[in-house]
C-alpha cells in the first residue's frame, strides 16, 4: 500500500494492530482516537484515499460513518459494526461503505486452532483456505496440514452436542426432557414387572399419570411399596417437568 493515505478513527488494541499492519504496509496513517466532528472534518482532506472506523459501539461506528460520509461521500470506508440490521441499512444508504462484524474479524483466529492446535488463524487463498502459523514471533502462510474428521466421528461429536450442549439454557432443557423420559421408563418397567401388564397397557397408565389426565388404576390396586415407587415418581415426574417448562421458555 505505498503512497496510501488512511485516516483511522478508534482506540483499543484491534485500532493499535490495524495502524500496525497499515504502516508495515507502506501505507501512510492519520489516526484519530475519540475525535469530534470537527476534528473529523479538519483530518477529512483531499489527501486521504481510504477511511477505517473501529469501535465496540455500534452506534460510535455507526455515527462516525455518516459524519464521514457527510464530509467526504467519495472516500471509501471501512467501518466494524456487529449488528446485522444496521450494517445493511448503513450500506443501502451510505456509497462507499464496507461494514465488517468483530464476529467475522475474530471467526479465523477460532477456527484455526480448532483445525490444528498448531495454528493462530486461517486465511482464504487463491486456492482455498490456507493456515497461519506464529514463527519466530512473525505470522507465515502454511498450506492446510490437518484432516477431516471421518463422518462417524462428526456424528459422534454432533450427538454429544446435543447430550451435553455448552449453552446453560439448552442444558436445562435437556435434562428436564431427559428426565421426564427417564422416570417414564422406569415406571413402566416396574409396573409391568409389578402388576404382569403387557407393555401397551403399562405405558398408558404411567402417561396418563405422568401427563396428570389422570390416576394410574395399577397403583390403586397395587402394594404398598408401589404405591410408594408411583409417589415418588409422580413427584420426581413433577420437579424434571417444571425444568423442562424452564428451558424450553428459555430457549424460545
Amino acid at each position: 500500500m505505498p503512497g496510501i493515505r488512511v485516516l483511522l478513527i478508534g482506540g483499543g488494541q484491534l485500532t493499535d494492530a490495524t495502524a500496525g499492519a497499515l504502516q508495515a504496509g507502506g501505507a501512510s496513517v492519520c489516526r484519530l482516537q475519540e475525535p469530534e466532528d470537527r476534528e473529523i472534518r479538519e483530518a477529512l482532506d483531499e489527501r486521504v484515499d481510504q477511511v477505517v472506523v473501529i469501535s465496540r459501539f455500534d452506534h460510535v461506528s455507526l455515527r462516525l460513518a455518516l459524519v464521514v460520509a457527510h464530509v467526504r461521500p467519495d472516500v471509501p470506508a471501512l467501518v466494524t459494526i456487529f449488528d446485522r440490521d444496521v450494517a445493511a441499512h448503513l450500506q443501502d444508504t451510505v456509497r462507499n461503505v464496507h461494514v465488517l462484524s468483530m464476529a467475522d474479524v475474530v471467526a479465523p483466529a477460532f477456527a484455526g486452532p480448532c483445525l490444528d492446535p498448531a495454528l493462530a488463524s486461517v486465511v482464504r487463498g487463491a486456492s482455498g483456505l490456507d493456515g497461519i502459523r506464529m514463527t519466530g514471533g512473525e505470522p507465515r502462510r502454511v498450506r492446510p496440514e490437518w484432516r477431516t474428521p471421518r463422518r462417524s466421528a462428526r456424528v459422534l461429536a454432533r450427538a454429544e452436542a446435543l447430550l451435553w450442549p455448552f449453552d446453560a439454557g439448552a442444558r436445562i432443557l435437556v435434562a428436564g426432557l431427559f428426565g421426564v423420559l427417564g422416570v417414564l421408563v422406569i415406571e413402566t418397567v416396574v409396573t409391568m414387572a409389578a402388576e404382569g401388564l403387557p407393555f401397551i397397557d403399562a405405558l398408558y397408565s404411567v402417561t396418563k399419570v405422568t401427563v396428570t389426565a389422570g390416576p394410574s388404576a395399577a397403583a390403586e390396586h397395587g402394594a404398598s411399596w408401589f404405591k410408594l415407587f408411583s409417589s415418588v415418581g409422580m413427584l420426581l415426574t413433577l420437579g424434571f417437568t417444571a425444568v423442562l417448562t424452564a428451558g424450553l421458555v428459555n430457549r424460545l
